[in-house]
C-alpha cells in the first residue's frame, strides 16, 4: 500500500521539478534583463531575479517594460529642469518682471564628461528617455550662484577629513590603494544607490582595516566630514535610469542636509573594458555616459563638484583599458593607485584649501632654512674643530 501511494506521488514531483527547470532555464536565457553586475548567484539566483522582474513589469522575452513600479517612479519635482543648452540659470529673482540671473560653471571647476564608443546594443529600456535635459540644475542645493572653485593638485593631507562612500569599486580603493591611510571609507559589494538608505555598510576609520557596520545615514551623522566623495552607479545599469536619477538626488541631498559644510565630489561612474561593452546590453559604457552627463548636471562649481577619473583609466575610445581589469569591470589591484593620483589632482581649490596649502609650503621653507641653518652650523663646528685639531698638531 505504502508502495502504490509513493507511486502515486511521483507524478506530481516530476510535474514540479519540469516546472522549476524549465522556469530557471528560461531566466537563465532572460538573465541580460534581470541580473546586475555585482549579484550574487547565492542570494539571488537567476530564477528569483526574474521574479522581482516580473514584479516590476520586465517580462522574459519581452523587449518593453509594460509598467514603473510606484517604489521606482521619480517625483515631478526632482527631475531635471529644462534649461537652454547655453545657459544655466539660477533660481528666478522674484521681482516682478526681473529675468532669471545666468550661471556657467567654468570649465576649470568641473571635469567634462569622458565619452565612449557607442557599440549599438544598449537596451533602451535603461537609457535616459528622450526628452531628458542634461542641464545644469538650478534648484536649491545645486543651483550655481557665481562663486566657482578650480580644480587642480593638492597633497596627501587633502584627505585627513574625506569620507568616501560607494560600492565594490570603491572598497577596492579602499583595499589596494595608499588613500586607505588618510581618508574614511563607507562601503560595501553589490551597493546601489535604489538601496544606500536602508543596508548596512562597512565603515573604516583612517589607517584601518577592520569595519564597522553602518548605514549611510548614521556615519554622515556620527563625523562631520570636510569632503565627501560618492562613486556609484554600475549595480544600477539594470533599473530605470529615472529611478536611478531621482535616487541620487535625493541621497545628495540628504548628504547635504547631514554635512552641511562638506564639499561633496559626484564622481563619474567608471566605465567598463570594451570586451564588456560590446557583449551586454545593459553593462555597457553608452548607458554609463549617459548616467554621468545626469550626475555632471548636479555640480555647481561652488561646493559640489563632478569628476570623472575615466580620463586617466581609459583608452582613446572610451573604455577602461583592459590591461588595468581581470573582469572587465573592476580595476586590477595595481591600478587603483591610478585613480588615487587622479583624485589628487583633480581636488576643489577652495579658499581654505589654498590657504591649508599656503601654510603647509611656509612651513617646509622655514624647515628647509632650518635645516640649512643647522646644516651651516654643523659644517661651522666641523670647520673649527679642524683648525683646533690643526693648531694642537
Amino acid at each position: 500500500m505504502a508502495h502504490r501511494k509513493h507511486s502515486a506521488r511521483a507524478p506530481l514531483t516530476l510535474s514540479v521539478l519540469a516546472i522549476v527547470l524549465f522556469l530557471t532555464l528560461l531566466s537563465w536565457i532572460c538573465s541580460d534583463s534581470y541580473t546586475k553586475n555585482e549579484q550574487s548567484l547565492l542570494t539571488q539566483p537567476h530564477f528569483a531575479a526574474m521574479l522581482r522582474g516580473i514584479h516590476d513589469g520586465i517580462y522574459p522575452l519581452s523587449p518593453e517594460r509594460t509598467h514603473v513600479p510606484d517604489w521606482q517612479k521619480i517625483p515631478e519635482e526632482e527631475k531635471a529642469p529644462d534649461a537652454g543648452a547655453g545657459e544655466n540659470p539660477s533660481a528666478p529673482d522674484t521681482a516682478a518682471g526681473t529675468e532669471p540671473a545666468s550661471f556657467t560653471v567654468p570649465p576649470e571647476s568641473e571635469n567634462e564628461v569622458v565619452p565612449a564608443a557607442d557599440y549599438g546594443n544598449a537596451d533602451p529600456n535603461y537609457l535616459p528617455p528622450s526628452d531628458f535635459s542634461y542641464a545644469q540644475r538650478t534648484d536649491g542645493i545645486f543651483a550655481p550662484d557665481g562663486t566657482y572653485y578650480p580644480l587642480g593638485e593638492v597633497d596627501e593631507s587633502y584627505f585627513s577629513d574625506a569620507l568616501f562612500i560607494g560600492d565594490s569599486r570603491t572598497d577596492g580603493l579602499h583595499g589596494y590603494s595608499s588613500l586607505k591611510n588618510t581618508a574614511s571609507f563607507l562601503c560595501k559589494d553589490a551597493t546601489s544607490i535604489l538601496d544606500i538608505d536602508q543596508k548596512s555598510l562597512n565603515f573604516y576609520a583612517p589607517g584601518s582595516d577592520t569595519a564597522q557596520e553602518m548605514t549611510a545615514e548614521q556615519a554622515l551623522s556620527a563625523a562631520q566630514y570636510g569632503k565627501i566623495y560618492i562613486c556609484i552607479g554600475i549595480n544600477e545599469l539594470g533599473s530605470p535610469f529615472q529611478s536611478c536619477y531621482g535616487a541620487y538626488v535625493r541621497f545628495v541631498q540628504k548628504v547635504r542636509q547631514l554635512q552641511p559644510t562638506a564639499i561633496i565630489y559626484v564622481e563619474a561612474i567608471m566605465h567598463v573594458t570594451k570586451d564588456t561593452a560590446q557583449n551586454s546590453p545593459i553593462i555597457n559604457n553608452t548607458g554609463i555616459v549617459a548616467r554621468n552627463r545626469a550626475l555632471k548636471a548636479l555640480a555647481n562649481g561652488r561646493d559640489i563638484f563632478y569628476i570623472d577619473m575615466n580620463s586617466a583609466v581609459c583608452d582613446t575610445d572610451g573604455n577602461l583599458i583592459a590591461d588595468l581589469s581581470g573582469d572587465g569591470v573592476h580595476l586590477h589591484a595595481s591600478a587603483y593607485e591610478t585613480w588615487h593620483t587622479f583624485l589628487r589632482q583633480n581636488a576643489a581649490l577652495t579658499d581654505s584649501t589654498q590657504s591649508s596649502a599656503s601654510q603647509s609650503a611656509d612651513t617646509q621653507d622655514t624647515n628647509a632654512q632650518g635645516t640649512d641653518a643647522q646644516s651651516a652650523e654643523a659644517q661651522s663646528a666641523d670647520t673649527q674643530a679642524a683648525d683646533t685639531q690643526e693648531a694642537g698638531n
